[in-house]
């Protein structure tokens, strides 16, 4: 908690991250700064750990959390407050830890209902199936390829020379059956049919 003219910016306000990088966006409850504002009296925050992160997947440091003057914390907005607060907390619990987890990784986020799988392959690579409800074919993301997102379809394995590969990605046989396992499990359009 900060107070003074001396976090106000021309947009808003700012909190310096300075040595509390680390600290700030690895810690297991999330960092929420809260500036006040004796010109206008008005406390106002913003989730630290959120845009600390957000930034390291983009490949960026951020030298300050942004305060958004819209973000003000009073009797009429602490609902809302609170349940934003409860959401961000909610992505690191159960099944949503691991999804959270896995699109930091890979800098995507993943719906709620979204059908993720992950694989970690000899060489320590990971692999993401990533499938969208109702929509056709699913999306690999490869620690390998830098998570370049490759859009697949069960209909895109084929071999070459008995190396399996999806469209221009080669697999080792581990990679090509947990790919088709995959689309056994999430079913639809999609499923392959194992023998």
């Amino acid at each position: 908690m900060k107070g003074g003219v001396s976090w106000k910016r021309a947009n808003g306000y700012a909190v310096p991250v300075r040595q509390h990088a680390a600290t700030w966006s690895e810690g297991n409850v999330p960092v929420l700064c809260v500036v006040y504002d004796p010109d206008t009296g008005g406390l106002y925050w913003a989730n630290a750990t959120d845009q600390l992160r957000l930034a390291r997947r983009q490949g960026e440091e951020l030298p300050a959390i942004k305060v958004d003057p819209d973000d003000r914390l009073d009797e009429d907005s602490i609902d809302r407050f609170v349940a934003r607060v409860r959401a961000y907390v909610g992505r690191f619990r159960g099944m949503r830890a691991v999804h959270t987890q896995l699109g930091e990784m890979a800098g995507v986020e993943f719906g709620d209902t979204d059908q993720v799988l992950h694989f970690v392959n000899v060489y320590e690579e990971v692999l993401i199936f990533w499938k969208r409800f109702g929509e056709p074919g699913a999306t690999l993301l490869h620690s390998d390829l830098g998570w370049a997102p490759q859009h697949i379809t069960a209909g895109d394995f084929g071999t070459v020379m008995s190396v399996p590969t999806i469209g221009d990605v080669v697999l080792n046989m581990s990679e090509a059956l947990w790919l088709m396992a995959c689309f056994q499990a999430t079913e639809g359009p999609d499923a392959v049919r194992l023998p």
